[in-house]
């Protein structure tokens, strides 16, 4: 006779591993032993269910005696699973139903390969996330986490999780992947895997990348010195992709505190009033015009900054000085002016050599000389417009009275780019009456030019004609 048997269903095992064994018990009630000779499993589980332990067939159990055969579960798939244990005895067949399930982690990776294309070469990628998702029942054991391969030290995580996390089913670990290329060269490395997922021990992302030279050069002006109160002519900054990739110009700007003393022309500015980024393909050059404009005595620098995708911010710096005019003008025999004495109307002065001398530090420009009156005339065909610092250069300046009075005036030097005089000089010049200045030798030094109508010129003139009279008049006696 077969007594009752007892069986405890075996939930939660993992596939391929097996579960703590459930032990089945065979009870005897009879006079003779009972002649086991199997436990038959069947079913469409059965591959999933195996005998352990206690006591196997064949054996025989004396009467009142028990017997204890152990049952386990392996399943080789996820999901319930079910079979048919069947004890074959000498007086018939018992029948006792299992079922088990079958749980397991599932290790899902995406992407398994991240290709970064072209980089420059020691310039960062853009981060790409990589991320491992449990998509099994059970948890998941990421067992080791690290990146290797060929060039595992140009490809990065700033965020790879150490140690590695457990996952728990339907959890997701991402992390961020960076390429640096060293050298301009294809380049790998693998982000390498150990789980215990059951189908997917290892696993293994590929990385691939390429680092191509990156060259970019601004060629940013030094306007050198520059005369207080005018601005430089417009200088090019030149921008040039030397490199193997395009390259976007998304802005270009001028910053510090001595930025207001460089501007930058707008007209074709990348990113400003309304121009998109200008995109240059490698050997493809950008030009840009900067004036200068010195605010004060001395040298001028400001950092010029080009904003860029892919090669990020770049600078050079913009250079220049301000210097302010030392002009000096020197007559024969010193002094602020030039007397030309008393003339005959019609008559020319000999010319009057007036020496320029520049005493600053910087170049000069001259741009004109110019007198106030057309009485006074200028030659300056010997002159050099361009006066390097302590050099002297000579004008020669003249007089021809055109109506009997006494013409005051000056002589002006007009530099590049300025409106008012930098120098001058104080001229005078008398007339008489024709045959009265002849050898009078009559010098007229008045102070601030004067309207030539004014009372101040008669007067000069009848000081002149009286000194003639005394003269004559002093030569009679004798």
């Amino acid at each position: 006779m077969l007594g009752d048997c007892y069986f405890v269903a075996m939930i939660g095992a993992l596939v391929n591993k097996q579960h703590d064994a459930v032990r089945k018990m065979i009870t005897v009630q009879r006079n003779g032993d009972l002649k086991v000779a199997a436990v038959d499993l069947s079913g469409p589980g059965a591959a999933s269910f195996l005998l352990t332990g206690g006591s196997l067939p064949p054996l025989a159990i004396p009467p009142g005696g028990t017997s204890t055969v152990g049952l386990a579960c392996r399943p080789d798939a996820t999901g319930p699973l079910s079979a048919t244990a069947t004890v074959v005895t000498d007086v018939g067949t018992q029948a006792v139903a299992l079922s088990c399930l079958g749980v397991a982690p599932r290790l899902l990776v995406d992407p398994n390969q991240v290709d970064f294309g072209r980089v420059p070469e020691r310039r960062a990628s853009a981060p790409v996330s990589v991320t491992l998702e449990n998509r099994g029942t059970d948890d998941l054991h990421l067992l080791a986490l690290g990146i290797g391969g060929a060039s595992p030290n140009d490809f990065s995580s700033p965020d790879l999780p150490s140690p590695p996390p457990t996952l728990r089913p339907g959890e997701a670990l991402s992390f961020q992947v960076i390429f640096t290329p060293s050298a301009a060269a294809a380049e790998s490395a693998t982000i390498e895997l150990a789980t215990d997922d059951p189908l997917l021990p290892a696993a293994h992302v590929d990385l691939l990348g390429t680092g191509v030279s990156a060259g970019f050069s601004i060629a940013a002006p030094d306007f050198g010195p520059v005369l207080l109160g005018t601005t430089a002519e417009p200088l090019p900054v030149v921008l040039t992709n030397t490199g193997a990739l395009p390259v976007e110009v998304t802005g270009v700007a001028v910053t510090g505190p001595s930025a207001a003393a460089f501007h930058l022309d707008p007209a074709g500015l990348p990113g400003q009033g309304g121009t998109p980024p200008a995109r240059l393909t490698p050997g493809q050059t950008l030009r840009l015009q900067v004036t200068f404009t010195p605010a004060g005595v001395g040298p001028v620098s400001a950092p010029l900054t080009v904003a860029t995708t892919g090669l990020g911010g770049l600078s050079s710096r913009l250079q220049g000085s301000g210097f302010a005019p030392m002009l000096a003008l020197a007559v024969p025999g010193g002094g602020d002016r030039v007397n030309f004495g008393v003339l005959e109307v019609g008559q020319v002065a000999p010319p009057v050599e007036v020496q320029i001398r520049n005493n600053g530090s910087a170049t000069v420009q001259i741009d004109h000389l110019a007198t106030s009156r057309d009485e006074f005339m200028v030659d300056s065909t010997k002159t050099l417009l361009a006066l390097a610092p302590r050099a002297t250069t000579s004008v020669f300046l003249s007089y021809a009275p055109t109506l009997q009075q006494v013409d005051l005036g000056s002589f002006r030097v007009y530099l590049r780019g300025l409106s008012t005089p930098v120098a001058s000089l104080a001229l005078e010049g008398s007339a008489a009456p024709t045959g009265v200045g002849r050898g009078l030798g009559c010098a007229i030094s008045v102070g601030e030019p004067r309207s030539p109508s004014s009372g101040a010129a008669a007067l000069a003139i009848l000081v002149c004609l009286t000194a003639l009279v005394f003269r004559r008049r002093t030569k009679e006696v004798r």
